[in-house]
């Protein structure tokens, strides 16, 4: 993948995570890039409401989904350490540099 993609996918993540909610299923698979350059999410069948949930539990709830995302491209991912950084997009790129660089 383009690094320009895996950004998309991040930010569609986030975006989706402050909207109040996790998809669950965040594996590469599930994610379309479209010619407008968006990313899309498809099989929501695993979509979970964060209404309820605490600040802490939705940055959990999108280091997650993150984790997940890294984990489909095979490599390992660190949960803890994703969530260390947050919603720091930047820093998750160079975090993630291996599924362009492998």
């Amino acid at each position: 993948p383009f690094k320009s993609d895996v950004l998309l996918a991040l930010i569609s993540l986030r975006t989706l995570c402050l909207a109040g909610f996790a998809h669950r299923d965040s594996r590469r698979q599930n994610a379309v890039i479209g010619p407008d350059d968006s990313c899309k999410w498809m099989d929501l069948r695993t979509l979970e409401d964060l209404e309820k949930e605490t600040e802490d539990g939705r940055n959990d709830a999108f280091s997650k989904d993150v984790t997940t995302f890294v984990d489909s491209f095979g490599v390992d991912a660190s949960f803890e350490r994703i969530r260390l950084l947050g919603d720091d997009l930047p820093a998750l790129l160079e975090e993630m540099a291996g599924i362009w660089r492998a």
